[in-house]
């Protein structure tokens, strides 16, 4: 994960008064860390060739909204254990038909 420049999260923002493929728009954190791996993993897997960015503080009109004091606020650190505590299991490489096979496998705690 890198951090953003402020001048090119200004312009990111300015492009998109709405959300794209490669762009999500959340009011706050999630509290629910299930829904926010499921964000992350959809933003990931979007039909996009550049970066993809989830901005907190912005509500679903595109409207800055701004973030208060957010007790889920996630920082580098945290979502990185997150995200690496969260079931994510590598699978043995594999040979396959004389190819090479890696393959990944998650799953996410129940959503309640």
């Amino acid at each position: 994960m890198r951090k953003m420049a402020s001048d090119a999260l200004k312009q990111l923002i300015q492009e998109n008064s709405a959300e794209a493929a490669h762009v999500d728009f959340k009011q706050e954190w999630h509290r629910n860390k299930a829904k926010l791996i499921h964000d992350i993993l959809c933003l990931s897997n979007a039909d996009y060739a550049g970066d993809r960015v989830l901005l907190f503080g912005i509500n679903d009109n595109g409207e800055i909204i701004g973030l208060k004091n957010d007790e889920n606020r996630k920082d580098n650190a945290s979502l990185f254990d997150l995200l690496t505590s969260s079931h994510f299991n590598r699978l043995p490489d594999i040979r396959y038909n004389g190819c090479s096979i890696t393959a990944w496998k998650w799953w996410l705690p129940h959503v309640s």
